[in-house]
C-alpha cells in the first residue's frame, strides 16, 4: 500500500518559500547580467562618438550614427594587415591542429601499442601543465629555429598547445 502522505501536495507556504526565492534569484541573476552587458553596451556606443562627443557626453547615445572611426582605424593603423594576420594564422593553425590531433586520437584509441600508455599520460600532462611554464623553453626553441618574429612561429605554438586538448 502507498503511503498517501507521500502524494500529497506541497502545502502553500513551501509554495511560496519555493516562488519567493525562485524570484529573488532571477532578479539576482538579470541584475549581475546588467553589470556584464552595460561596459559592452558602453564600448558599442563609444565606437560610434568622435573624440569630443565621448569627452562630452560619455554614457549618452551617440549625435550622428557615424563609420568614419573604424574607417580611420582600418586606413591609419594599418588594420587590414593585422585582421589578415589573424585569419591567416587562425586558419593555418586550426587546419595543422585538426589534421595532428584528428590522427592521434585515432591511434590512441584504435590501436595498441607498446607506448600508447605513454603517450596519453603525455597528453594528460600537457592539459594539467600551464604553458606559461614552457614560455622561455619555446622562445629559445624559436630562435634557434629561426622562427622569431614570424607567423610560423605563432602557428606551430597555437597547434601545439591546443593539440592535448583536441585529443581528447
Amino acid at each position: 500500500m502507498i503511503d498517501q502522505t507521500l502524494l500529497a501536495k506541497p502545502d502553500e507556504g513551501q509554495r511560496r518559500r519555493k516562488n519567493a526565492s525562485a524570484f529573488f534569484l532571477y532578479a539576482f541573476l538579470i541584475f549581475l547580467a546588467l553589470i556584464f552587458i552595460c561596459p559592452l553596451i558602453l564600448l558599442i556606443l563609444t565606437a560610434f562618438k568622435s573624440t569630443r562627443e565621448i569627452f562630452m557626453n560619455p554614457f549618452g547615445l551617440p549625435a550622428s550614427w557615424s563609420f568614419k572611426t573604424f574607417v580611420r582605424v582600418w586606413q591609419k593603423a594599418h588594420f587590414n594587415i593585422y585582421f589578415f594576420n589573424s585569419i591567416l594564422v587562425t586558419l593555418i593553425s586550426l587546419a595543422l591542429l585538426l589534421f595532428t590531433s584528428t590522427l592521434s586520437a585515432y591511434a590512441l584509441a584504435r590501436f595498441k601499442f607498446r607506448l600508447n600508455n605513454f603517450l596519453f599520460m603525455l597528453f594528460l600532462a600537457g592539459i594539467m601543465i600551464p604553458i606559461r611554464l614552457g614560455i622561455l623553453p619555446l622562445f629559445i626553441l624559436m630562435n634557434e629555429l629561426g622562427l622569431l618574429d614570424s607567423r610560423w612561429s605563432l602557428i606551430l605554438t597555437y597547434a601545439a598547445s591546443g593539440m592535448p586538448m583536441s585529443v581528447f
